[in-house]
């Protein structure tokens, strides 16, 4: 297919220059610019989409049930139907991969990134693809070989807040907010989502399908809509999860699914 790719391109590149030098294009030209006019065209529609060799930046969007979220500022409905104001959101998502008919081919070494959008920490870059991909996979979360390992640096470096001191491990994903709802003080909630041994272990695997036409100019843009935090959950009654539990687990199953193209 590479080689087909290559041949088209140097073909039409050679029409294009006998053209400007004002050569006749004879009829065998003629007859193989026919036949190889679809394939030019496949070629446009994947130009700026799956490339060979490139770096491809995933751009994370955040959202709530498919607006554009503005945290502090602005107030949200629940599925449940309270009404919430989200200051901040941090997660960590790791282990990228590429597959091609889903087999692995691309996987990003030391693949550990920290998302803070307030920090404007919003996007990943993985360099260096060399091979064609039709789905994306990451997880949301810190695995649990990388937890064994104490204290780390670079965006595993506690400084960030991820990290759990007093129980050896990161804290997967996290979101604080305000709700007339919660009877706490200042009306805060708070989910803290971690956890790494059985029975609790809340790392969540994310797939997103991909055709080659959601990346443009080797970006994907993807949401991450956080009403999905909130499935299942009644503010008044559970207001906080800081702790490794089978809620914690749950509600990181729900919000597994905050991730989906950006259209």
């Amino acid at each position: 297919m590479r080689e087909n790719i290559k041949f088209a391109l140097s073909f039409f590149y050679n029409i294009v220059r006998n053209s400007i030098k004002g050569l006749q294009i004879n009829q065998h030209q003629i007859v193989m610019y026919k036949k190889l006019l679809p394939l030019f065209f496949l070629i446009m529609l994947f130009a700026g989409s799956i490339s060979a060799e490139s770096n491809i930046t995933i751009k994370i969007h955040f959202t709530f049930k498919g607006n554009p979220l503005v945290f502090r500022d602005s107030s949200y409905i629940t599925p449940a139907g309270d009404t919430v104001i989200i200051d901040m959101c941090k997660m960590y998502l790791t282990n990228f991969k590429l597959l091609h008919q889903h087999k692995e081919v691309y996987k990003e070494n030391y693949s550990y990134h920290f998302i803070n959008p307030l920090k404007h920490r919003d996007s990943i870059v993985l360099r260096n693809i060399k091979d064609n991909f039709d789905e994306l996979e990451f997880y949301i979360g810190v695995d649990s070989l990388t937890n064994t390992m104490g204290v780390l640096t670079g965006d595993l470096d506690p400084v960030f807040a991820m990290y759990w001191a007093w129980n050896s491990g990161y804290i997967n994903a996290k979101i604080e907010g305000t709700s007339s709802k919660c009877n706490t003080p200042q009306n805060r909630f708070e989910y803290h989502i971690g956890g790494y041994l059985a029975p609790y272990q809340s790392v969540q695997k994310v797939s997103v399908p991909l055709t080659g036409k959601e990346i443009h100019n080797n970006v994907l843009d993807l949401n991450a809509d956080l009403s999905t935090w909130f499935t299942d959950i009644q503010l008044s009654a559970e207001p906080s999860i800081t702790v490794p539990s089978a809620k914690a687990v749950k509600m990181a199953q729900h919000y597994a699914s905050m991730f989906s193209i950006a259209l």
